[in-house]
């Protein structure tokens, strides 16, 4: 069971891994220095998560990733975004330790608007706003910093994760 609960934690996590919550400010950025296609070239996170059944702590603990083979890009238009591409995910959990799980994640591909302001960039997808911190910016390195809170529930379990990533992004 504990195996077969671990592996739906990971597909729960790599659902909607891509964007996430932060802060607000004031300082605008200009959008022509996002605007056009980046590449993903890292991406780091850590968290923790919590597990329910019928409202009773399963399992909770921590957890720290990196994203590998990545191919993936955005494309940011206008006020339009076009994301697509693949990456693995390797997490390890504090449960296991030194076991790393890899998660392929093909076929990644969505689009949605956005907008830059001060430190932040607001996105709007089909999963609704998002917004990620930049953390730094050049004319060829675009640093992002995402925090989230995910919930998700399937087959009686209720999976929350609470996680931060740090995306770098080139031209």
């Amino acid at each position: 069971m504990k195996n077969t609960f671990t592996n739906f934690f990971f597909l729960i996590l790599c659902s909607g891994f891509l964007f996430s919550c932060g802060d607000d400010d004031n300082d605008p950025k200009s959008t022509s220095d996002i605007e056009g296609v980046w590449s993903l070239k890292s991406m780091d996170y850590d968290g923790k998560y919590s597990a329910y059944q019928q409202g009773e702590l399963l399992d909770e603990g921590t957890f720290t990733g990196e994203a590998s083979d990545i191919d993936m890009t955005f494309d940011f238009k206008g006020d339009k975004l076009l994301a697509s591409g693949s990456f693995n995910m390797s997490m390890e959990y504090d449960l296991f330790p030194g076991v790393e799980y890899k998660i392929p994640v093909s076929g990644s591909n969505f689009s949605g608007t956005w907008e830059a302001n001060g430190d932040k960039i607001y996105f709007q997808t089909l999963s609704g706003p998002e917004e990620a911190q930049i953390i730094s910016q050049t004319a060829n390195e675009l640093v992002l910093k995402m925090s989230s809170t995910m919930s998700q529930a399937a087959i009686g379990v209720e999976n929350v994760f609470e996680m931060d990533g740090v995306y770098v992004l080139t031209k």
